[in-house]
């Protein structure tokens, strides 16, 4: 009688885990879903509040600080898309883990220096095109002033070491980083100029 109750007692917790699993991945699919919707709406709003978009590039200006935008109480340096993987993005101008998994963030640096760092998440509808981005592939960096940088793909690494120093020091003009999500490294893809 007791291993018929242990028994019971074993099947109950099995399937309300069960339940929880399926829960949870269905909490987090929804909320990639919206994460990614919001991105798409706030590409188009900062795309009606800056001026008319032009090729740019670095111009050796002193002052490098790249100028933002609010939208909703949040602050916004500009908008990266990726056309082969039909990805657009807006970058929030303010460093917040937290907020990666929403939009891309400018980590560091700036455009007008070839400085520019931008961490995001690997999830679908935000840096998810990282499991597929090759070498050459174009990526465009617009700034809020309605500058448009173009680069290209120049290298594409797995690290571990995303402090600081380095991912500034890394050859590159632009360093777009996301962690892995289903290990403990980092994909990073380095751009240049071009």
């Amino acid at each position: 009688m007791k291993r018929d109750r242990l028994s019971s007692v074993l099947l109950i917790v099995g399937i309300a885990l069960v339940v929880i699993s399926v829960g949870t991945l269905l909490i987090a699919q929804i909320s990639q879903r919206s994460a990614s919707q919001r991105a798409r709406d706030l590409v188009v709003q900062l795309r009606q509040l800056m001026p008319q978009i032009h090729s740019a590039a670095p111009d050796g200006r002193v002052n490098v600080t790249m100028a933002s935008m609010e939208v909703d109480g949040e602050s916004f340096c500009g908008i990266i898309e990726i056309p082969v993987y039909n990805t657009d993005l807006p970058i929030g101008d303010i460093w917040d883990s937290g907020d990666l998994y929403r939009y891309p963030c400018r980590y560091t640096g700036s455009v007008y220096d070839g400085t520019l760092v931008l961490g995001g998440s690997d999830n679908a509808g935000q840096f998810d095109f990282m499991k597929l981005i090759t070498t050459g592939d174009l990526v465009y960096v617009t700034d809020m002033t309605g500058g448009r940088y173009r680069y290209a793909v120049a290298d594409i690494r797995r690290t571990s070491d995303v402090s600081t120093e380095g991912l500034t020091g890394l050859d590159g003009d632009l360093v777009l980083y996301a962690r892995n999500s289903y290990s403990f490294d980092y994909t990073l893809v380095i751009c240049k100029l071009g």
